[in-house]
């Protein structure tokens, strides 16, 4: 389904005037045509900002959000690859996406796109409790929904894509482990956030702050790195295991 554009954007934050088939024209009166009701309102006025509220609904209502697809033009600065976030904005955006593509959920869609777009607005360190964190949330809240849910619906597609990938290179220098596979962990969890954390400090001299805000693709290969390094040793351990044993068989 293609927008119907409007000389006014249809908002994010215009949904939360959305409730089942109900909606509050006047809260779209207000925020988007500046219709104050007081006892001096004028009734031509308001009637011009009910028709102009009524057809900027309708202009949406029929639009898939699931389907909305992310264009180039996107009204907001975007990152070029998912990997590049800071990985503590990774790791905080697989948790909010974990097994809930909530398109009716406002605030969740919001903070999805607050955590991936955060570094193209913001020099600062990626804190989700910090004011510029809160700016760059109003930032989407305030952004056409074309473009929010474009960028959604991309951002849901490069994170699973992204797992893929990296769970594709990590069972290629997988170490068995009968004991671990016993437990049923996930080949990534092997690397927990606080043996990774370490890892980094000290493969980096760096503060846990700064290791925080290494983009996720640098976690990653130092992760895939160490992970190698593992696999060869294992390797080398069993071709010495079977050579003993060769040597035993021998004498």
């Amino acid at each position: 389904m293609v927008m119907k554009k409007n000389k006014k954007p249809f908002k994010l934050k215009y949904l939360k005037a959305i409730t089942g088939n109900t909606v509050d024209y006047k809260y779209l009166m207000k925020d988007a045509f500046y219709f104050k009701e007081n006892k001096f309102f004028n009734k031509l006025f308001y009637k011009y900002c009910y028709l102009k509220a009524y057809k900027m609904f309708n202009g949406i209502k029929d639009i898939d959000l699931t389907k909305v697809e992310f264009k180039k033009d996107c009204s907001l600065k975007h990152y070029l690859n998912i990997d590049d976030l800071p990985y503590i904005a990774y790791l905080e955006l697989q948790a909010t996406l974990s097994g809930n593509h909530d398109f009716e959920n406002i605030d969740l869609v919001a903070n999805v796109v607050a955590k991936a777009c955060f570094k193209e607005y913001f020099k600062n360190d990626y804190d989700s409790l910090g004011n510029h964190y809160k700016t760059m949330v109003d930032i989407v809240l305030e952004t056409d929904i074309e473009s929010v849910f474009g960028l959604y619906n991309k951002i849901i597609k490069d994170v699973t894509d992204s797992n893929s990938y990296w769970e594709e290179k990590f069972v290629q220098v997988m170490v068995d482990d009968p004991d671990y596979d016993q437990a049923n962990q996930g080949i990534m969890s092997q690397f927990n956030i606080i043996e990774t954390l370490k890892s980094l400090c000290s493969d980096f001299n760096c503060t846990l702050n700064e290791a925080w805000q290494f983009t996720y693709s640098t976690v990653q290969t130092n992760n895939l790195s160490k992970s190698s390094r593992n696999f060869v040793q294992d390797r080398l351990r069993l071709i010495k295991e079977e050579k003993m044993k060769a040597n035993r068989s021998s004498h």
